[in-house]
């Protein structure tokens, strides 16, 4: 009896020992997928950091290409200038593009009367109370007293309201500011965004390079010049020069015009990779009249994309 069990126990030893052998394997199986699985994570992880950071320079290279057009300007970039049209490049697979702005073609609000901000406001849909209030708060904002403009807002009506700030009673710095302004939304702020600058000089708009909203802002303007201005403008083919005497004039509104052109530009750059990876970048440049040692001055940049159609359907 004693003999048979000695024999019969190295079999089930044997026995148990291959289960654990085979659950061993088992168990290194499943380790082995688990990290073939971190592995191609980890690829894809990196790919994609790779690929994000060289669209992010290849939208700064597009932003470097319209700036050496603006340096160097011929009958595509004036085109470009007027139509905010994008230019598209290739660079290998990447596909890039860039779009300019005349920042004479906004409405400086620093400068601009208030009647023609708060015409702007109801032309984009803004309540007309609200577009009234909103203008009258921007000219107590960048105005160097403390009396309240009728409708507007001083240090008192923002402390009343709970704001952390108060009006600077100094012209705006960037668009960015009026995002504080007692009775702006992100909504109202988004919509006129394309519209507005601080880099102009004058209360005048150069009409060469406006929006179509921006000028049926304008009080006063015919219907029938405004389109025939726009038809006009759109008109113009890369061999034509499109200099003012090509266009018609807006007699209607002829006080509010500007012909001036520069020096402040925005230039927009988007790439786009075969992966699906995009990016954009935004410059704000000076370009001197005189030589400064510089042939320009960033005054501002951001990773902001252009609207689709400026300041109208940006909605």
């Amino acid at each position: 009896m004693q003999a048979c069990l000695s024999v019969k126990s190295p079999r089930k030893h044997a026995g148990m020992a291959l289960v654990i052998i085979l659950w061993f394997i088992a168990l290194l199986s499943l380790l082995a997928l688990g990290f073939s699985k971190a592995v191609r994570t980890d690829t894809m992880v990196a790919r994609n950091l790779v690929d994000s950071m060289q669209a992010k320079h290849l939208a700064a290279a597009a932003v470097e290409k319209g700036v050496y057009g603006l340096l160097n300007p011929d009958q595509a970039v004036i085109n470009a200038l007027i139509s905010s049209a994008p230019v598209e490049l290739k660079l290998g697979d990447a596909q890039l593009s860039f779009t300019l702005q005349d920042e004479n073609g906004k409405l400086d609000i620093n400068h601009a009367p208030l009647e023609l901000v708060e015409n702007l406001l109801v032309t984009q849909g803004v309540a007309e109370d609200t577009a009234l209030a909103i203008s009258h708060a921007l000219g107590d904002w960048r105005d160097e007293n403390d009396l309240k403009q009728l409708y507007g807002a001083e240090r008192r009506e923002y402390i009343e309201a709970g704001m952390a700030w108060t009006p600077s009673n100094a012209p705006f710095r960037s668009i960015r500011e009026i995002r504080h302004l007692l009775g702006m939304t992100s909504r109202i702020y988004n919509m006129i965004a394309p519209l507005i600058t601080v880099y102009g000089s004058s209360e005048k708009i150069n009409p060469q390079f406006a929006p179509r909203a921006l000028l049926a802002a304008i009080p006063g303007i015919d219907a029938v010049e405004l389109e025939n201005y726009i038809d006009a403008r759109e008109s113009l083919s890369a061999e034509q020069v499109p200099a003012p005497a090509a266009l018609p004039l807006l007699t209607s509104v002829e006080s509010s015009l500007s012909g001036k052109a520069g020096p402040v530009y925005t230039v927009f750059g988007r790439a786009r990779l075969p992966s699906g990876s995009r990016a954009t970048r935004r410059l704000v440049i000076w370009i001197p009249e005189q030589n400064q040692d510089r042939p320009y001055f960033v005054l501002d940049a951001g990773q902001d994309p252009p609207p689709e159609k400026i300041g109208e359907d940006e909605q």
